[in-house]
């Protein structure tokens, strides 16, 4: 059992690391193929201080998708107990240094978990993966949208969006036999509790579940959805001010620009690479100006992952860690 866990941690080490190499190869070559550079810096330069308004923008929106998410944790830690704003807050950004270096973010639910009370980081685990839940269900529903009204339009006619817009109904009709097959699960799971020792320990943390009422389902919704207007409008911002998006049908690409990266399982080594690629991809199909489709992704990548993380590094307590 353990050789064959080895071998399976050997072959995921070597998916990432081809991974890491492809993204590599393909920035590398979008970059050396822009033949722009001098017209890019150029115009930065001239546009210096409106690219300083920028970063403190990006700044601002920054503490607030992070006060938003907070506010989030808030009303689900409620369900267990009371703790102070503060407190939330820790868990939030070691969530998100957790997150940043496990695939797809997998240690962000668990690292929030963590910091909780003994005896509450089970049914917290729970309540976090609840809460990403939430966050995956917009994020998805965005996309799907953003690919029917993108469909209708003959302007977006690549390989890389006729390939998604025909997977659009499958997704819409696979997405609801998913969700009905899990509760099913979850369903199930409860019927076999009384039977199996492991499922009567599984079933007692899943109760924390039944806690959540319709009245914390629609601030749950509500905050996951501000959250997702407020970085998409950090993206956006950022395209326009280097003049990639300047239609109204433009901004449709960056909830599809979303729905691609949510479902790509990647770690903090290769994510800023992945992010980049797909952007390259995506908001290719309307500019060519590739330095400014890279630096519009790692400046929303950098503002929304790295400050956070390392601002955590500094406010979360020793003993905590």
């Amino acid at each position: 059992m353990a050789s064959l866990f080895n071998r399976n941690k050997s072959w995921l080490l070597l998916i990432q690391i081809a991974i890491a190499a492809l993204v590599l190869v393909y920035i590398i070559h979008k970059i050396l193929s822009f033949s722009h550079w001098d017209i890019f810096f150029n115009w930065l330069n001239e546009n210096i201080w409106l690219f300083i308004g920028l970063i403190a923008l990006q700044l601002l929106l920054s503490a607030i998708n992070i006060f938003t998410e907070t506010c989030k944790w808030r009303v689900l830690t409620s369900i267990l107990f009371k703790q102070s704003f503060i407190e939330n807050l820790r868990q939030v950004l070691w969530g998100i240094q957790a997150g940043m270096i496990t695939p797809a973010k997998t240690g962000e639910p668990v690292g929030k978990a963590l910091l909780l009370k003994k005896g509450s980081r089970r049914q917290g685990l729970i309540l976090s993966v609840a809460g990403s839940v939430f966050q995956n269900i917009v994020i998805v529903t965005a996309g799907l949208i953003s690919l029917i009204v993108l469909k209708k339009n003959l302007i977006f006619q690549s390989d890389f969006f006729s390939f998604l817009s025909g997977k659009i109904f499958l997704y819409a009709i696979l997405l609801p036999i998913v969700i009905i097959l899990l509760l099913l699960l979850v369903y199930r799971l409860f019927f076999i509790s009384s039977k199996n020792n492991y499922f009567k320990r599984l079933s007692f943390y899943l109760q924390i579940l039944k806690k959540l009422k319709l009245r914390i389902n629609m601030q749950l919704l509500f905050l996951t959805s501000m959250r997702y207007v407020i970085f998409s409008f950090q993206l956006w911002i950022a395209l326009f001010f280097f003049d990639i998006v300047n239609t109204p049908l433009h901004i449709w690409l960056i909830p599809l620009y979303y729905l691609v990266i949510t479902f790509i399982p990647t770690i903090a080594l290769v994510d800023l690479g992945v992010r980049s690629s797909i952007g390259l991809i995506i908001f290719g199909i309307i500019s060519n100006n590739t330095a400014g489709i890279i630096m519009s992704v790692f400046i929303v990548w950098f503002f929304n992952q790295v400050i956070p993380a390392l601002t955590g590094i500094f406010i979360l307590r020793p003993k905590k860690i």
